[in-house]
């Protein structure tokens, strides 16, 4: 029987499924599930395989990575962590599409009329988004502010 909670990773820990659940809390999986054609199989239903790496460790590898300055090299950190470091070079990449620093290279491309639009659409955005704060804000002042003289009424 797998323990309830036990390291998958030096930094972090992991609590395991229920048990009897088919897989182990380290995502493998117990004697008697089947791997068949790139997916495993458990009680006739076939299931992705099981991530090799957390995504608490992935979130915490590119942080630390940002965080560090100067930036270690990738194959230097990853040996650190204990991971591939092709696995900590996607996340990092990935990390910057997110955050807008590197341009999707699965995005389609924009013509420069189209990029004008959406950033001009996306300044708008947040600035609708500000003043719709500005207004909740006010209205629960407003509101507050009419519930206390209707009791002094």
């Amino acid at each position: 029987m797998v323990s309830q909670s036990h390291a998958v990773h030096p930094m972090i820990r992991v609590a395991g499924g229920p048990p009897g659940d088919g897989w182990t809390a380290h995502g493998g999986l117990q004697a008697g599930a089947v791997r068949s054609r790139g997916k495993y199989e458990r009680e006739g239903m076939l299931m992705a395989p099981p991530k090799k790496y957390p995504d608490e460790l992935r979130i915490r590898a590119v942080e630390r990575w940002r965080g560090s300055d100067p930036r270690p090299p990738i194959v230097q950190l990853a040996r650190d962590l204990d991971v591939h470091p092709e696995a900590l070079r996607t996340w990092i990449r990935q990390d910057e599409i997110e955050r807008g620093e590197r341009p999707d290279p699965r995005a389609e491309r924009l013509s420069e009329t189209e990029a004008e639009e959406l950033q001009r659409l996306r300044a708008e955005n947040a600035e609708l988004r500000r003043v719709n704060e500005i207004l909740t804000a006010a209205s629960a002042f407003f509101a507050s502010q009419l519930d206390q003289q209707r009791r002094l009424l």
